[in-house]
């Protein structure tokens, strides 16, 4: 049993809302929340209404996942994600060499690995009108991305260990460069690959860094 309202950890507003989150032994799992009116109306994303006795909901039920559905970016959006990731690429780099590994994994996980997905989730999108959802994190790409690229795309998840994460590393940036490219291509977005290739090149330079170098 958890109380969100109760933790510490995460927002709340019991006067409004009060939850229980309750996992049985025979594999069930429900949720329970209580809420005022006017709040569970703000909040109402997809339902079934089970029983309406004031006729207080908007209609009998809303199965449409559509507010999840992926946007389509502008070329703002677009160009700073790109120029976000590849400049994620130079702490990388510095971790990297500094033999840094929590710092890495971090950097790769937190960092990079929400802008690939967000990248792979466009080429998703414009693959199909815009009219589908990956779900939280991502975890339905395997539905909507060839084998070959979702398989590359787990391989980005590494072990802390210098030899893995460094394949990992490269392996992101091909797949980032290659859907970056046909994202670019098939929604007529501007890319930078002159950016790309610089940051591609400095990770490189410093890969073959002895340990004690001095400088670059």
């Amino acid at each position: 049993m958890q109380y969100p309202e109760d933790n510490v950890n995460y927002p709340s507003d019991p006067e409004h809302c009060y939850g229980w989150l309750m996992q049985f032994a025979d594999g069930n799992r429900l949720d329970l929340h209580v809420c005022t009116w006017d709040y569970a109306r703000k909040e109402m994303e997809l339902f079934i209404a089970l029983v309406d006795k004031d006729g207080l909901l908007p209609a009998k039920e809303n199965r449409s996942d559509e507010i999840y559905w992926i946007r389509r970016p502008d070329p703002a959006q677009f160009s700073c994600l790109c120029n976000d990731f590849w400049w994620g690429c130079n702490n990388i780099a510095k971790g990297m060499w500094r033999r840094e590994l929590p710092y890495v994994m971090d950097m790769l996980n937190l960092h990079l690995r929400p802008l690939l997905r967000q990248l792979l989730e466009w080429k998703i999108g414009m693959e199909r009108d815009f009219s589908v959802s990956t779900g939280k994190c991502g975890k339905y790409m395997n539905r909507y991305l060839p084998a070959e690229v979702y398989d590359r795309y787990l391989s980005t998840y590494s072990a802390a260990r210098i030899p893995e994460l460094w394949e990992a590393i490269w392996e992101m940036c091909r797949l980032f460069e290659e859907t970056a490219l046909e994202v670019s291509c098939g929604l007529g977005l501007p890319y930078n690959a002159g950016e790309a290739e610089n940051s591609r090149k400095f990770l490189k330079r410093v890969q073959e860094l002895p340990e004690d170098a001095a400088e670059i």
